[in-house]
């Protein structure tokens, strides 16, 4: 399994909430595993953050059409992959 799709966040923020309540952990072992933890909260908050922001560009493409975004958000969709949607804008 690919550890860096975002699909897998749940997870991995599950695996980091295991590894804090492992009652073996002591000392210096456990002030690490709250400082990993920490970072992979943080890093979560960001990748939801731009998730959300993605998600809010895509509905505003639909809304007003993709030619309005700036280009860092642009929407740039594989073809194949997703159906075009109807025009709203009429």
């Amino acid at each position: 399994m690919a550890k860096d799709k975002s699909i897998n966040l749940h997870e991995h923020l599950f695996e980091a909430l295991e590894w804090l309540g492992d009652r073996n952990l002591k000392g210096d072992e456990l002030l690490e595993e709250i400082r990993r933890s920490d970072a992979k909260c943080r890093v979560s908050q960001q990748i939801i953050a731009n998730q959300n922001l993605a998600l809010n560009a895509a509905r505003f493409a639909e809304e007003y059409g993709a030619g309005v975004l700036p280009e860092t958000l642009a929407i740039k969709p594989a073809p194949a992959q997703i159906p075009k949607l109807p025009d709203r804008r009429k």
